[in-house]
C-alpha cells in the first residue's frame, strides 16, 4: 500500500500458495482486499482492509472459515 496525504493505493497483494486473491475495492479512500483458500468457497478467508492515517497505511484483519 502507498499514501499519498488521506489517498491509499494498492502496490500489490501477492497471496502464499494454495491461496488466491480478490480485490474488493483499489482506492481512494480504502482499500479491501480478500484472500481465498483453495478453489471453493468452503475454504476460508481472509479480508484485508488498508486506509490511511497520517501518510500511513493501517490494516485491519478478518478472517472467516
Amino acid at each position: 500500500m502507498r499514501c499519498t496525504g488521506a489517498v491509499i493505493t494498492l502496490r500489490i497483494a501477492q497471496p502464499d500458495n494454495g491461496w488466491r486473491v480478490e480485490l474488493d475495492r483499489s482506492g481512494p479512500d480504502v482499500v479491501q482486499v480478500a484472500f481465498q483458500r483453495g478453489d471453493t468457497e468452503a475454504g476460508g478467508q481472509a479480508h484485508v482492509n488498508a486506509v490511511c492515517s497520517a501518510g500511513t497505511p493501517v490494516f485491519s484483519l478478518a478472517n472467516s472459515d
